[in-house]
């Protein structure tokens, strides 16, 4: 063998060949591409990170190997690098990352390295580079990304779930990354699935909405919607969903969300009782102001009408004098409920046993629903309670009249009452405070209450019976009692099977009180002399006619001030004055007599109970009132006043 000529590897060789084998040891790929011959040359590793054939390809096939979303990327930087070195005659390098699509559809990460020679003039000589696969890092890091979005949005929002939800899935169900999807929603992933979707267990009407926030999550802008959901047992569940759109980190389009979700189930159920609190505090308002000139107009018909029947020459004539007291008198009941419902006319509360009053109005009851329906008591306790018994009775009367009125022939209304403490766990309605309470409920089996009435059932004027068969006033009183006794009504219903109406009233630990004593029934005249103070001109002058027929001396006034001036002009034994006045009020007006003429009785009369303090010694006559009541109350007031003036006089 000829030794000589044996070729010995260089040193250059033996080097080359170490780092050719370091770059396919670690996977990074080296390239070469010349400006003066257009060659390209690729390493055997550049080749296995494109997934192309060993032969390096052209420039615009190589482009094609591109994601075409990093395309326009890539050759701007690329280009901006030969720029920048042309300009600067300064061989320039650059660093992009971008993403490759291979033979079977897949994508892969590159991170790409290059250097731009120039010759002295800045002209091109030739560009290279190298190329490292880099997917396992950016995984990682868009794991951390969304880890870190995770817990700032639990740390910022305390959601009950969290959830990641890829938009080119049609079913838009979430993948859910924290918390108890099913313990929020009240199913399971199963159940979405076998409903359709995620968008399918949306309440319809709530999914317009939601589809129109879309375009906007589209655009990057984060939303926050309340809407409904139906869970695996039909109920209803209201979620507030705050979500923010993902950006891809490299294009910037938004191809999923992420959002936290909370069930605000409780928090709308007590924003609807709110809701419907005002709305009956409103009505009520306006209720209270329609009974106060409602009851002046009775007054103004019951007293005329009083006079005209004392006037009457025939049967005929007192006949229809007592159709239309009648009917003024209905008028005065229905008045009566709106100020009960406007919680105007608060009664005469006291402790009373709940189970006699209920007693009591039984036969009353049962004349009101009449032969075909029946009224059964049952459990019925012994439990104290402070209310006024007349306003019970309406509260009961009421609501046997509803329950008939719900029912078909046959039909049967059972009254219960038992004690109930409001402790864990028990059904006492969440406004109620920690207290023993009487709960009386009122059960029929009758048509039952559509959903939709629910919220309406306490409205005044709120009514589902024909034309002519209901006022729509009976359950707005109900809720004023129960309200004024410092209770609540709550109502159950299932539609086919009937109603319970749930009155809790909180049990009172005094003694029962003594019933008032009866009044007294007969209604002298006098020969005093009396002022009216009434800004309502026909009321004015049926009162001045009324008790000049029984002898007393009447003078009139439309207003305090004008009482006033005729009190400096002559004595009065009594002033009878309405409590709204135009200026001065009837209770402003009280505390100036006494100071200044101590011996004048006086009555306050008011078409609107509970609207000013009046003194606890002082009547007050609610509107309307019979001309008897009126000429009865006139008589006690002077003969009291007498009494005190005679005993003043006996002490001297």
């Amino acid at each position: 063998m000829d030794i000589s000529s044996t070729r010995v590897p260089t040193d250059d060789v033996i080097a080359q060949h170490e780092l050719s084998a370091a770059l396919a040891a670690v996977g990074v790929g080296v390239w070469t591409w010349s400006a003066t011959t257009g060659a390209i040359r690729w390493s055997p590793e550049m080749c296995e990170l494109f997934g192309c054939s060993a032969a390096p390809p052209s420039y615009e096939a190589y482009l094609e190997l591109i994601y075409p979303e990093d395309r326009k990327r890539l050759q701007a930087v690329i280009e901006g690098a030969m720029r920048s070195a042309s300009e600067s005659n300064v061989s320039t390098s650059y660093l992009v990352e971008h993403r490759v699509v291979l033979r079977d559809g897949t994508t892969r990460w590159l991170e790409g390295r290059g250097r731009v020679f120039v010759d002295a003039h800045g002209g091109l000589l030739s560009v290279t580079g190298t190329a490292a696969d880099i997917s396992a890092r950016k995984d990682t890091e868009e794991r951390l990304r969304k880890s870190e979005a995770l817990l700032r949005m639990v740390s910022e929002l305390g959601s009950d779930y969290v959830y990641v939800a890829d938009l080119a899935k049609p079913t838009l169900f979430p993948e859910i990354v924290a918390g108890s999807f099913e313990r929020t929603t009240g199913m399971l992933p199963s159940d979405i699935e076998a409903r359709g979707g995620w968008f399918e267990v949306i309440v319809p009407s709530d999914r317009v909405a939601l589809a129109n926030v879309l375009p906007m999550i589209l655009d990057g802008k984060p939303s926050v919607n309340e809407y409904r959901i139906t869970d695996s047992q039909g109920q209803v569940r209201w979620l507030r969903d705050s979500v923010r759109p993902m950006r891809d980190p490299i294009t910037g389009v938004v191809g999923a969300v992420m959002g936290s979700v909370q069930d605000i189930t409780e928090r709308k159920q007590l924003e609807e009782q709110l809701l419907q609190a005002q709305k009956l505090e409103a009505l009520a308002r306006l209720s209270g102001g329609i009974a106060h000139d409602f009851n002046n107009l009775l007054a103004v018909v019951m007293g005329s009408i009083s006079l005209l029947s004392e006037r009457a020459s025939n049967d005929e004539a007192r006949a229809c004098c007592a159709a239309i007291q009648e009917a003024a008198e209905r008028g005065a009941e229905l008045t009566r409920s709106l100020l009960v419902f406007a919680r105007r006319d608060t009664g005469s509360p006291r402790v009373v046993n709940l189970s006699d009053v209920v007693r009591d109005a039984l036969p009353m009851l049962v004349r009101a629903v009449g032969p075909h329906h029946h009224v059964v008591l049952e459990d019925v306790e012994p439990l104290s309670v402070s209310i006024d018994p007349g306003q019970a009775q309406l509260l009961l009367l009421n609501l046997a009249i509803n329950a008939r009125d719900a029912m078909g022939p046959g039909g049967t209304i059972r009254l219960s009452m038992h004690e109930l403490h409001n402790v864990e766990g028990s059904t006492l309605p969440r406004e109620l405070s920690a207290h023993a309470y009487a709960r009386l409920c009122v059960t029929d089996n009758g048509a039952g209450i559509p959903p939709e009435v629910m919220p309406r059932l306490f409205e005044p004027f709120f009514t589902t019976k024909a034309r002519g068969a209901g006022t729509g006033l009976g359950l707005a009183a109900c809720h004023g009692i129960v309200q004024h006794a410092g209770g609540a009504i709550h109502v159950s219903s299932v539609v086919g099977q009937g109603s319970t109406f749930s009155i809790y009233l909180p049990l009172s630990s005094r003694q029962e009180s003594a019933p008032d004593s009866a009044r007294v029934r007969h209604s002298p005249g006098g020969t005093e002399r009396i002022l009216v103070v009434e800004d309502e001109k026909r009321l004015q002058l049926v009162l001045a006619r009324a008790l000049r027929d029984r002898g007393y001396s009447v003078v009139h006034a439309d207003s305090a001030e004008q009482a006033l001036a005729e009190l400096e002009n002559a004595a009065f034994d009594l002033i009878l004055s309405d409590v709204v006045l135009p200026g001065i009020d009837g209770t402003e007006l009280v505390p100036m007599v006494r100071q200044r003429w101590p011996r004048t009785a006086i009555i306050l009369m008011s078409g609107y109970p509970g609207t000013a303090a009046v003194p606890a010694d002082i009547l007050l006559l609610s509107k309307p009132f019979t001309i008897d009541r009126l000429a009865m109350h006139v008589r006690q007031a002077l003969d009291h006043a007498a009494t005190v003036s005679d005993h003043a006089r006996g002490a001297h």
